[in-house]
């Protein structure tokens, strides 16, 4: 199911959002909010609904884990341990095909990737990163724990909420008039983006498939560029939105990107909480920017490979991160001073190499 099914829009929303007002209790409403989104995650694979349930399960357990032992080594030894089987689960389902294709394996087996499987793992890394590194409670209640993992707004295309962000809206929230007002406003926003927008531009796209002019190629370019952003923009304009219905208050996941003026201001943009989650948990461990350059440079790259293979399991997504690295690593040490240029020439440039990454 996705937002702009009409059974979702017409029946599913509207009864989630009236069987949450009559259930007053917190805790009735939580244990609401996890039966909804079991249901809302069931209705295009049930089989998955054991997976998404044995991932909860793993991570609540392991995190009460590391909470109780006291001895450092073996705290490491318990998250590492985690953090491979999340990843080898991950791995299994998302890029088994392409390893094989790798190493010229020929096989007929067909791994049906889950529905958020990416984003859910990457959210419950991030409560392991946070209650080992003593910045978050482990959540004892699993029901609650299980609504953060879980909880339709967010699970099948985000955005990544950290755990440390969303911990106090767990168990206790309210749901003002204003706050639906709102989230009534971004939802609409979302779903005439997603809708009247990008399903009519990628219609555009899909007709100029096969067009060899120098005009159809560029027209189908930025089609694509537009039908992506207002495709992901607006199904992350509608989970925020929704979620304000149930007291929930994400941030923004885009902040008009292609208005950026140089590729690092757009990676300030655009999926705002996976360049965040890259960089809370994994830049900045790694060293960040406070090491000498070459151990920065080599930050920069393994942060910009994983990013290109989060989005996708071939090698152009791979190259695509690349990309991305090299222009990022030109502009921290080579072109200092992009952002200074006037802001014409910024946003032609950054327009320019994101139309051309797309490509």
């Amino acid at each position: 199911m996705v937002f702009t099914d009409l059974l979702f829009l017409f029946c599913f929303l509207p009864i989630s959002v009236l069987l949450y007002k009559v259930a007053k209790n917190i805790k009735i409403q939580n244990i609401l909010l996890v039966v909804l989104s079991i249901l809302f995650y069931a209705w295009g694979n049930p089989v998955h609904v054991i997976l998404l349930i044995l991932s909860i399960l793993w991570n609540y357990f392991t995190a009460l884990e590391l909470n109780e032992q006291e001895d450092e080594k073996a705290r490491k030894i318990i998250l590492i341990v985690a953090i491979v089987v999340d990843l080898l689960l991950l791995g299994v389902y998302k890029y088994t095909g392409f390893v094989m294709n790798i190493l010229h394996i020929q096989s007929s087996i067909q791994i049906a990737l889950p529905v958020g499987l990416s984003f859910f793992t990457f959210s419950e890394l991030s409560y392991l990163f946070d209650v080992y590194n003593n910045k978050s409670e482990p959540q004892k209640n699993l029901i609650s724990y299980s609504l953060y993992v879980s909880f339709f707004g967010k699970i099948s295309m985000g955005p990544i909420v950290s755990y440390h962000d969303v911990e106090a809206q767990l168990n206790d929230r309210t749901v003002s008039k204003a706050q639906f007002a709102s989230g009534v406003v971004l939802f609409s926003k979302g779903l005439i983006k997603k809708v009247l927008l990008a399903d009519q531009l990628s219609y555009v796209y899909s007709v100029l498939q096969n067009n060899q002019s120098v005009m159809g190629v560029w027209l189908l370019a930025i089609c694509y560029m537009l039908q992506i952003y207002f495709d992901f923009s607006g199904y992350s304009d509608m989970a925020i939105g929704l979620s304000r219905f149930f007291g929930f208050d994400f941030a923004p996941n885009f902040e008009h990107p292609y208005t950026a003026i140089s590729v690092q201001d757009f990676w300030r943009k655009w999926h705002i909480s996976l360049s965040r989650w890259f960089r809370d948990y994994l830049y900045f461990p790694l060293g960040g920017n406070r090491c000498k350059k070459a151990r920065h440079i080599f930050n920069l790259f393994i942060v910009w490979t994983l990013t290109g293979l989060w989005h996708g399991a071939s090698w152009n997504f791979v190259f695509w991160g690349l990309f991305y690295f090299v222009l990022l690593v030109l502009e921290k040490f080579v072109f200092k001073n992009i952002d200074k240029l006037p802001k014409i020439l910024g946003h032609i440039y950054t327009f320019s190499l994101v139309t051309f990454g797309f490509i």
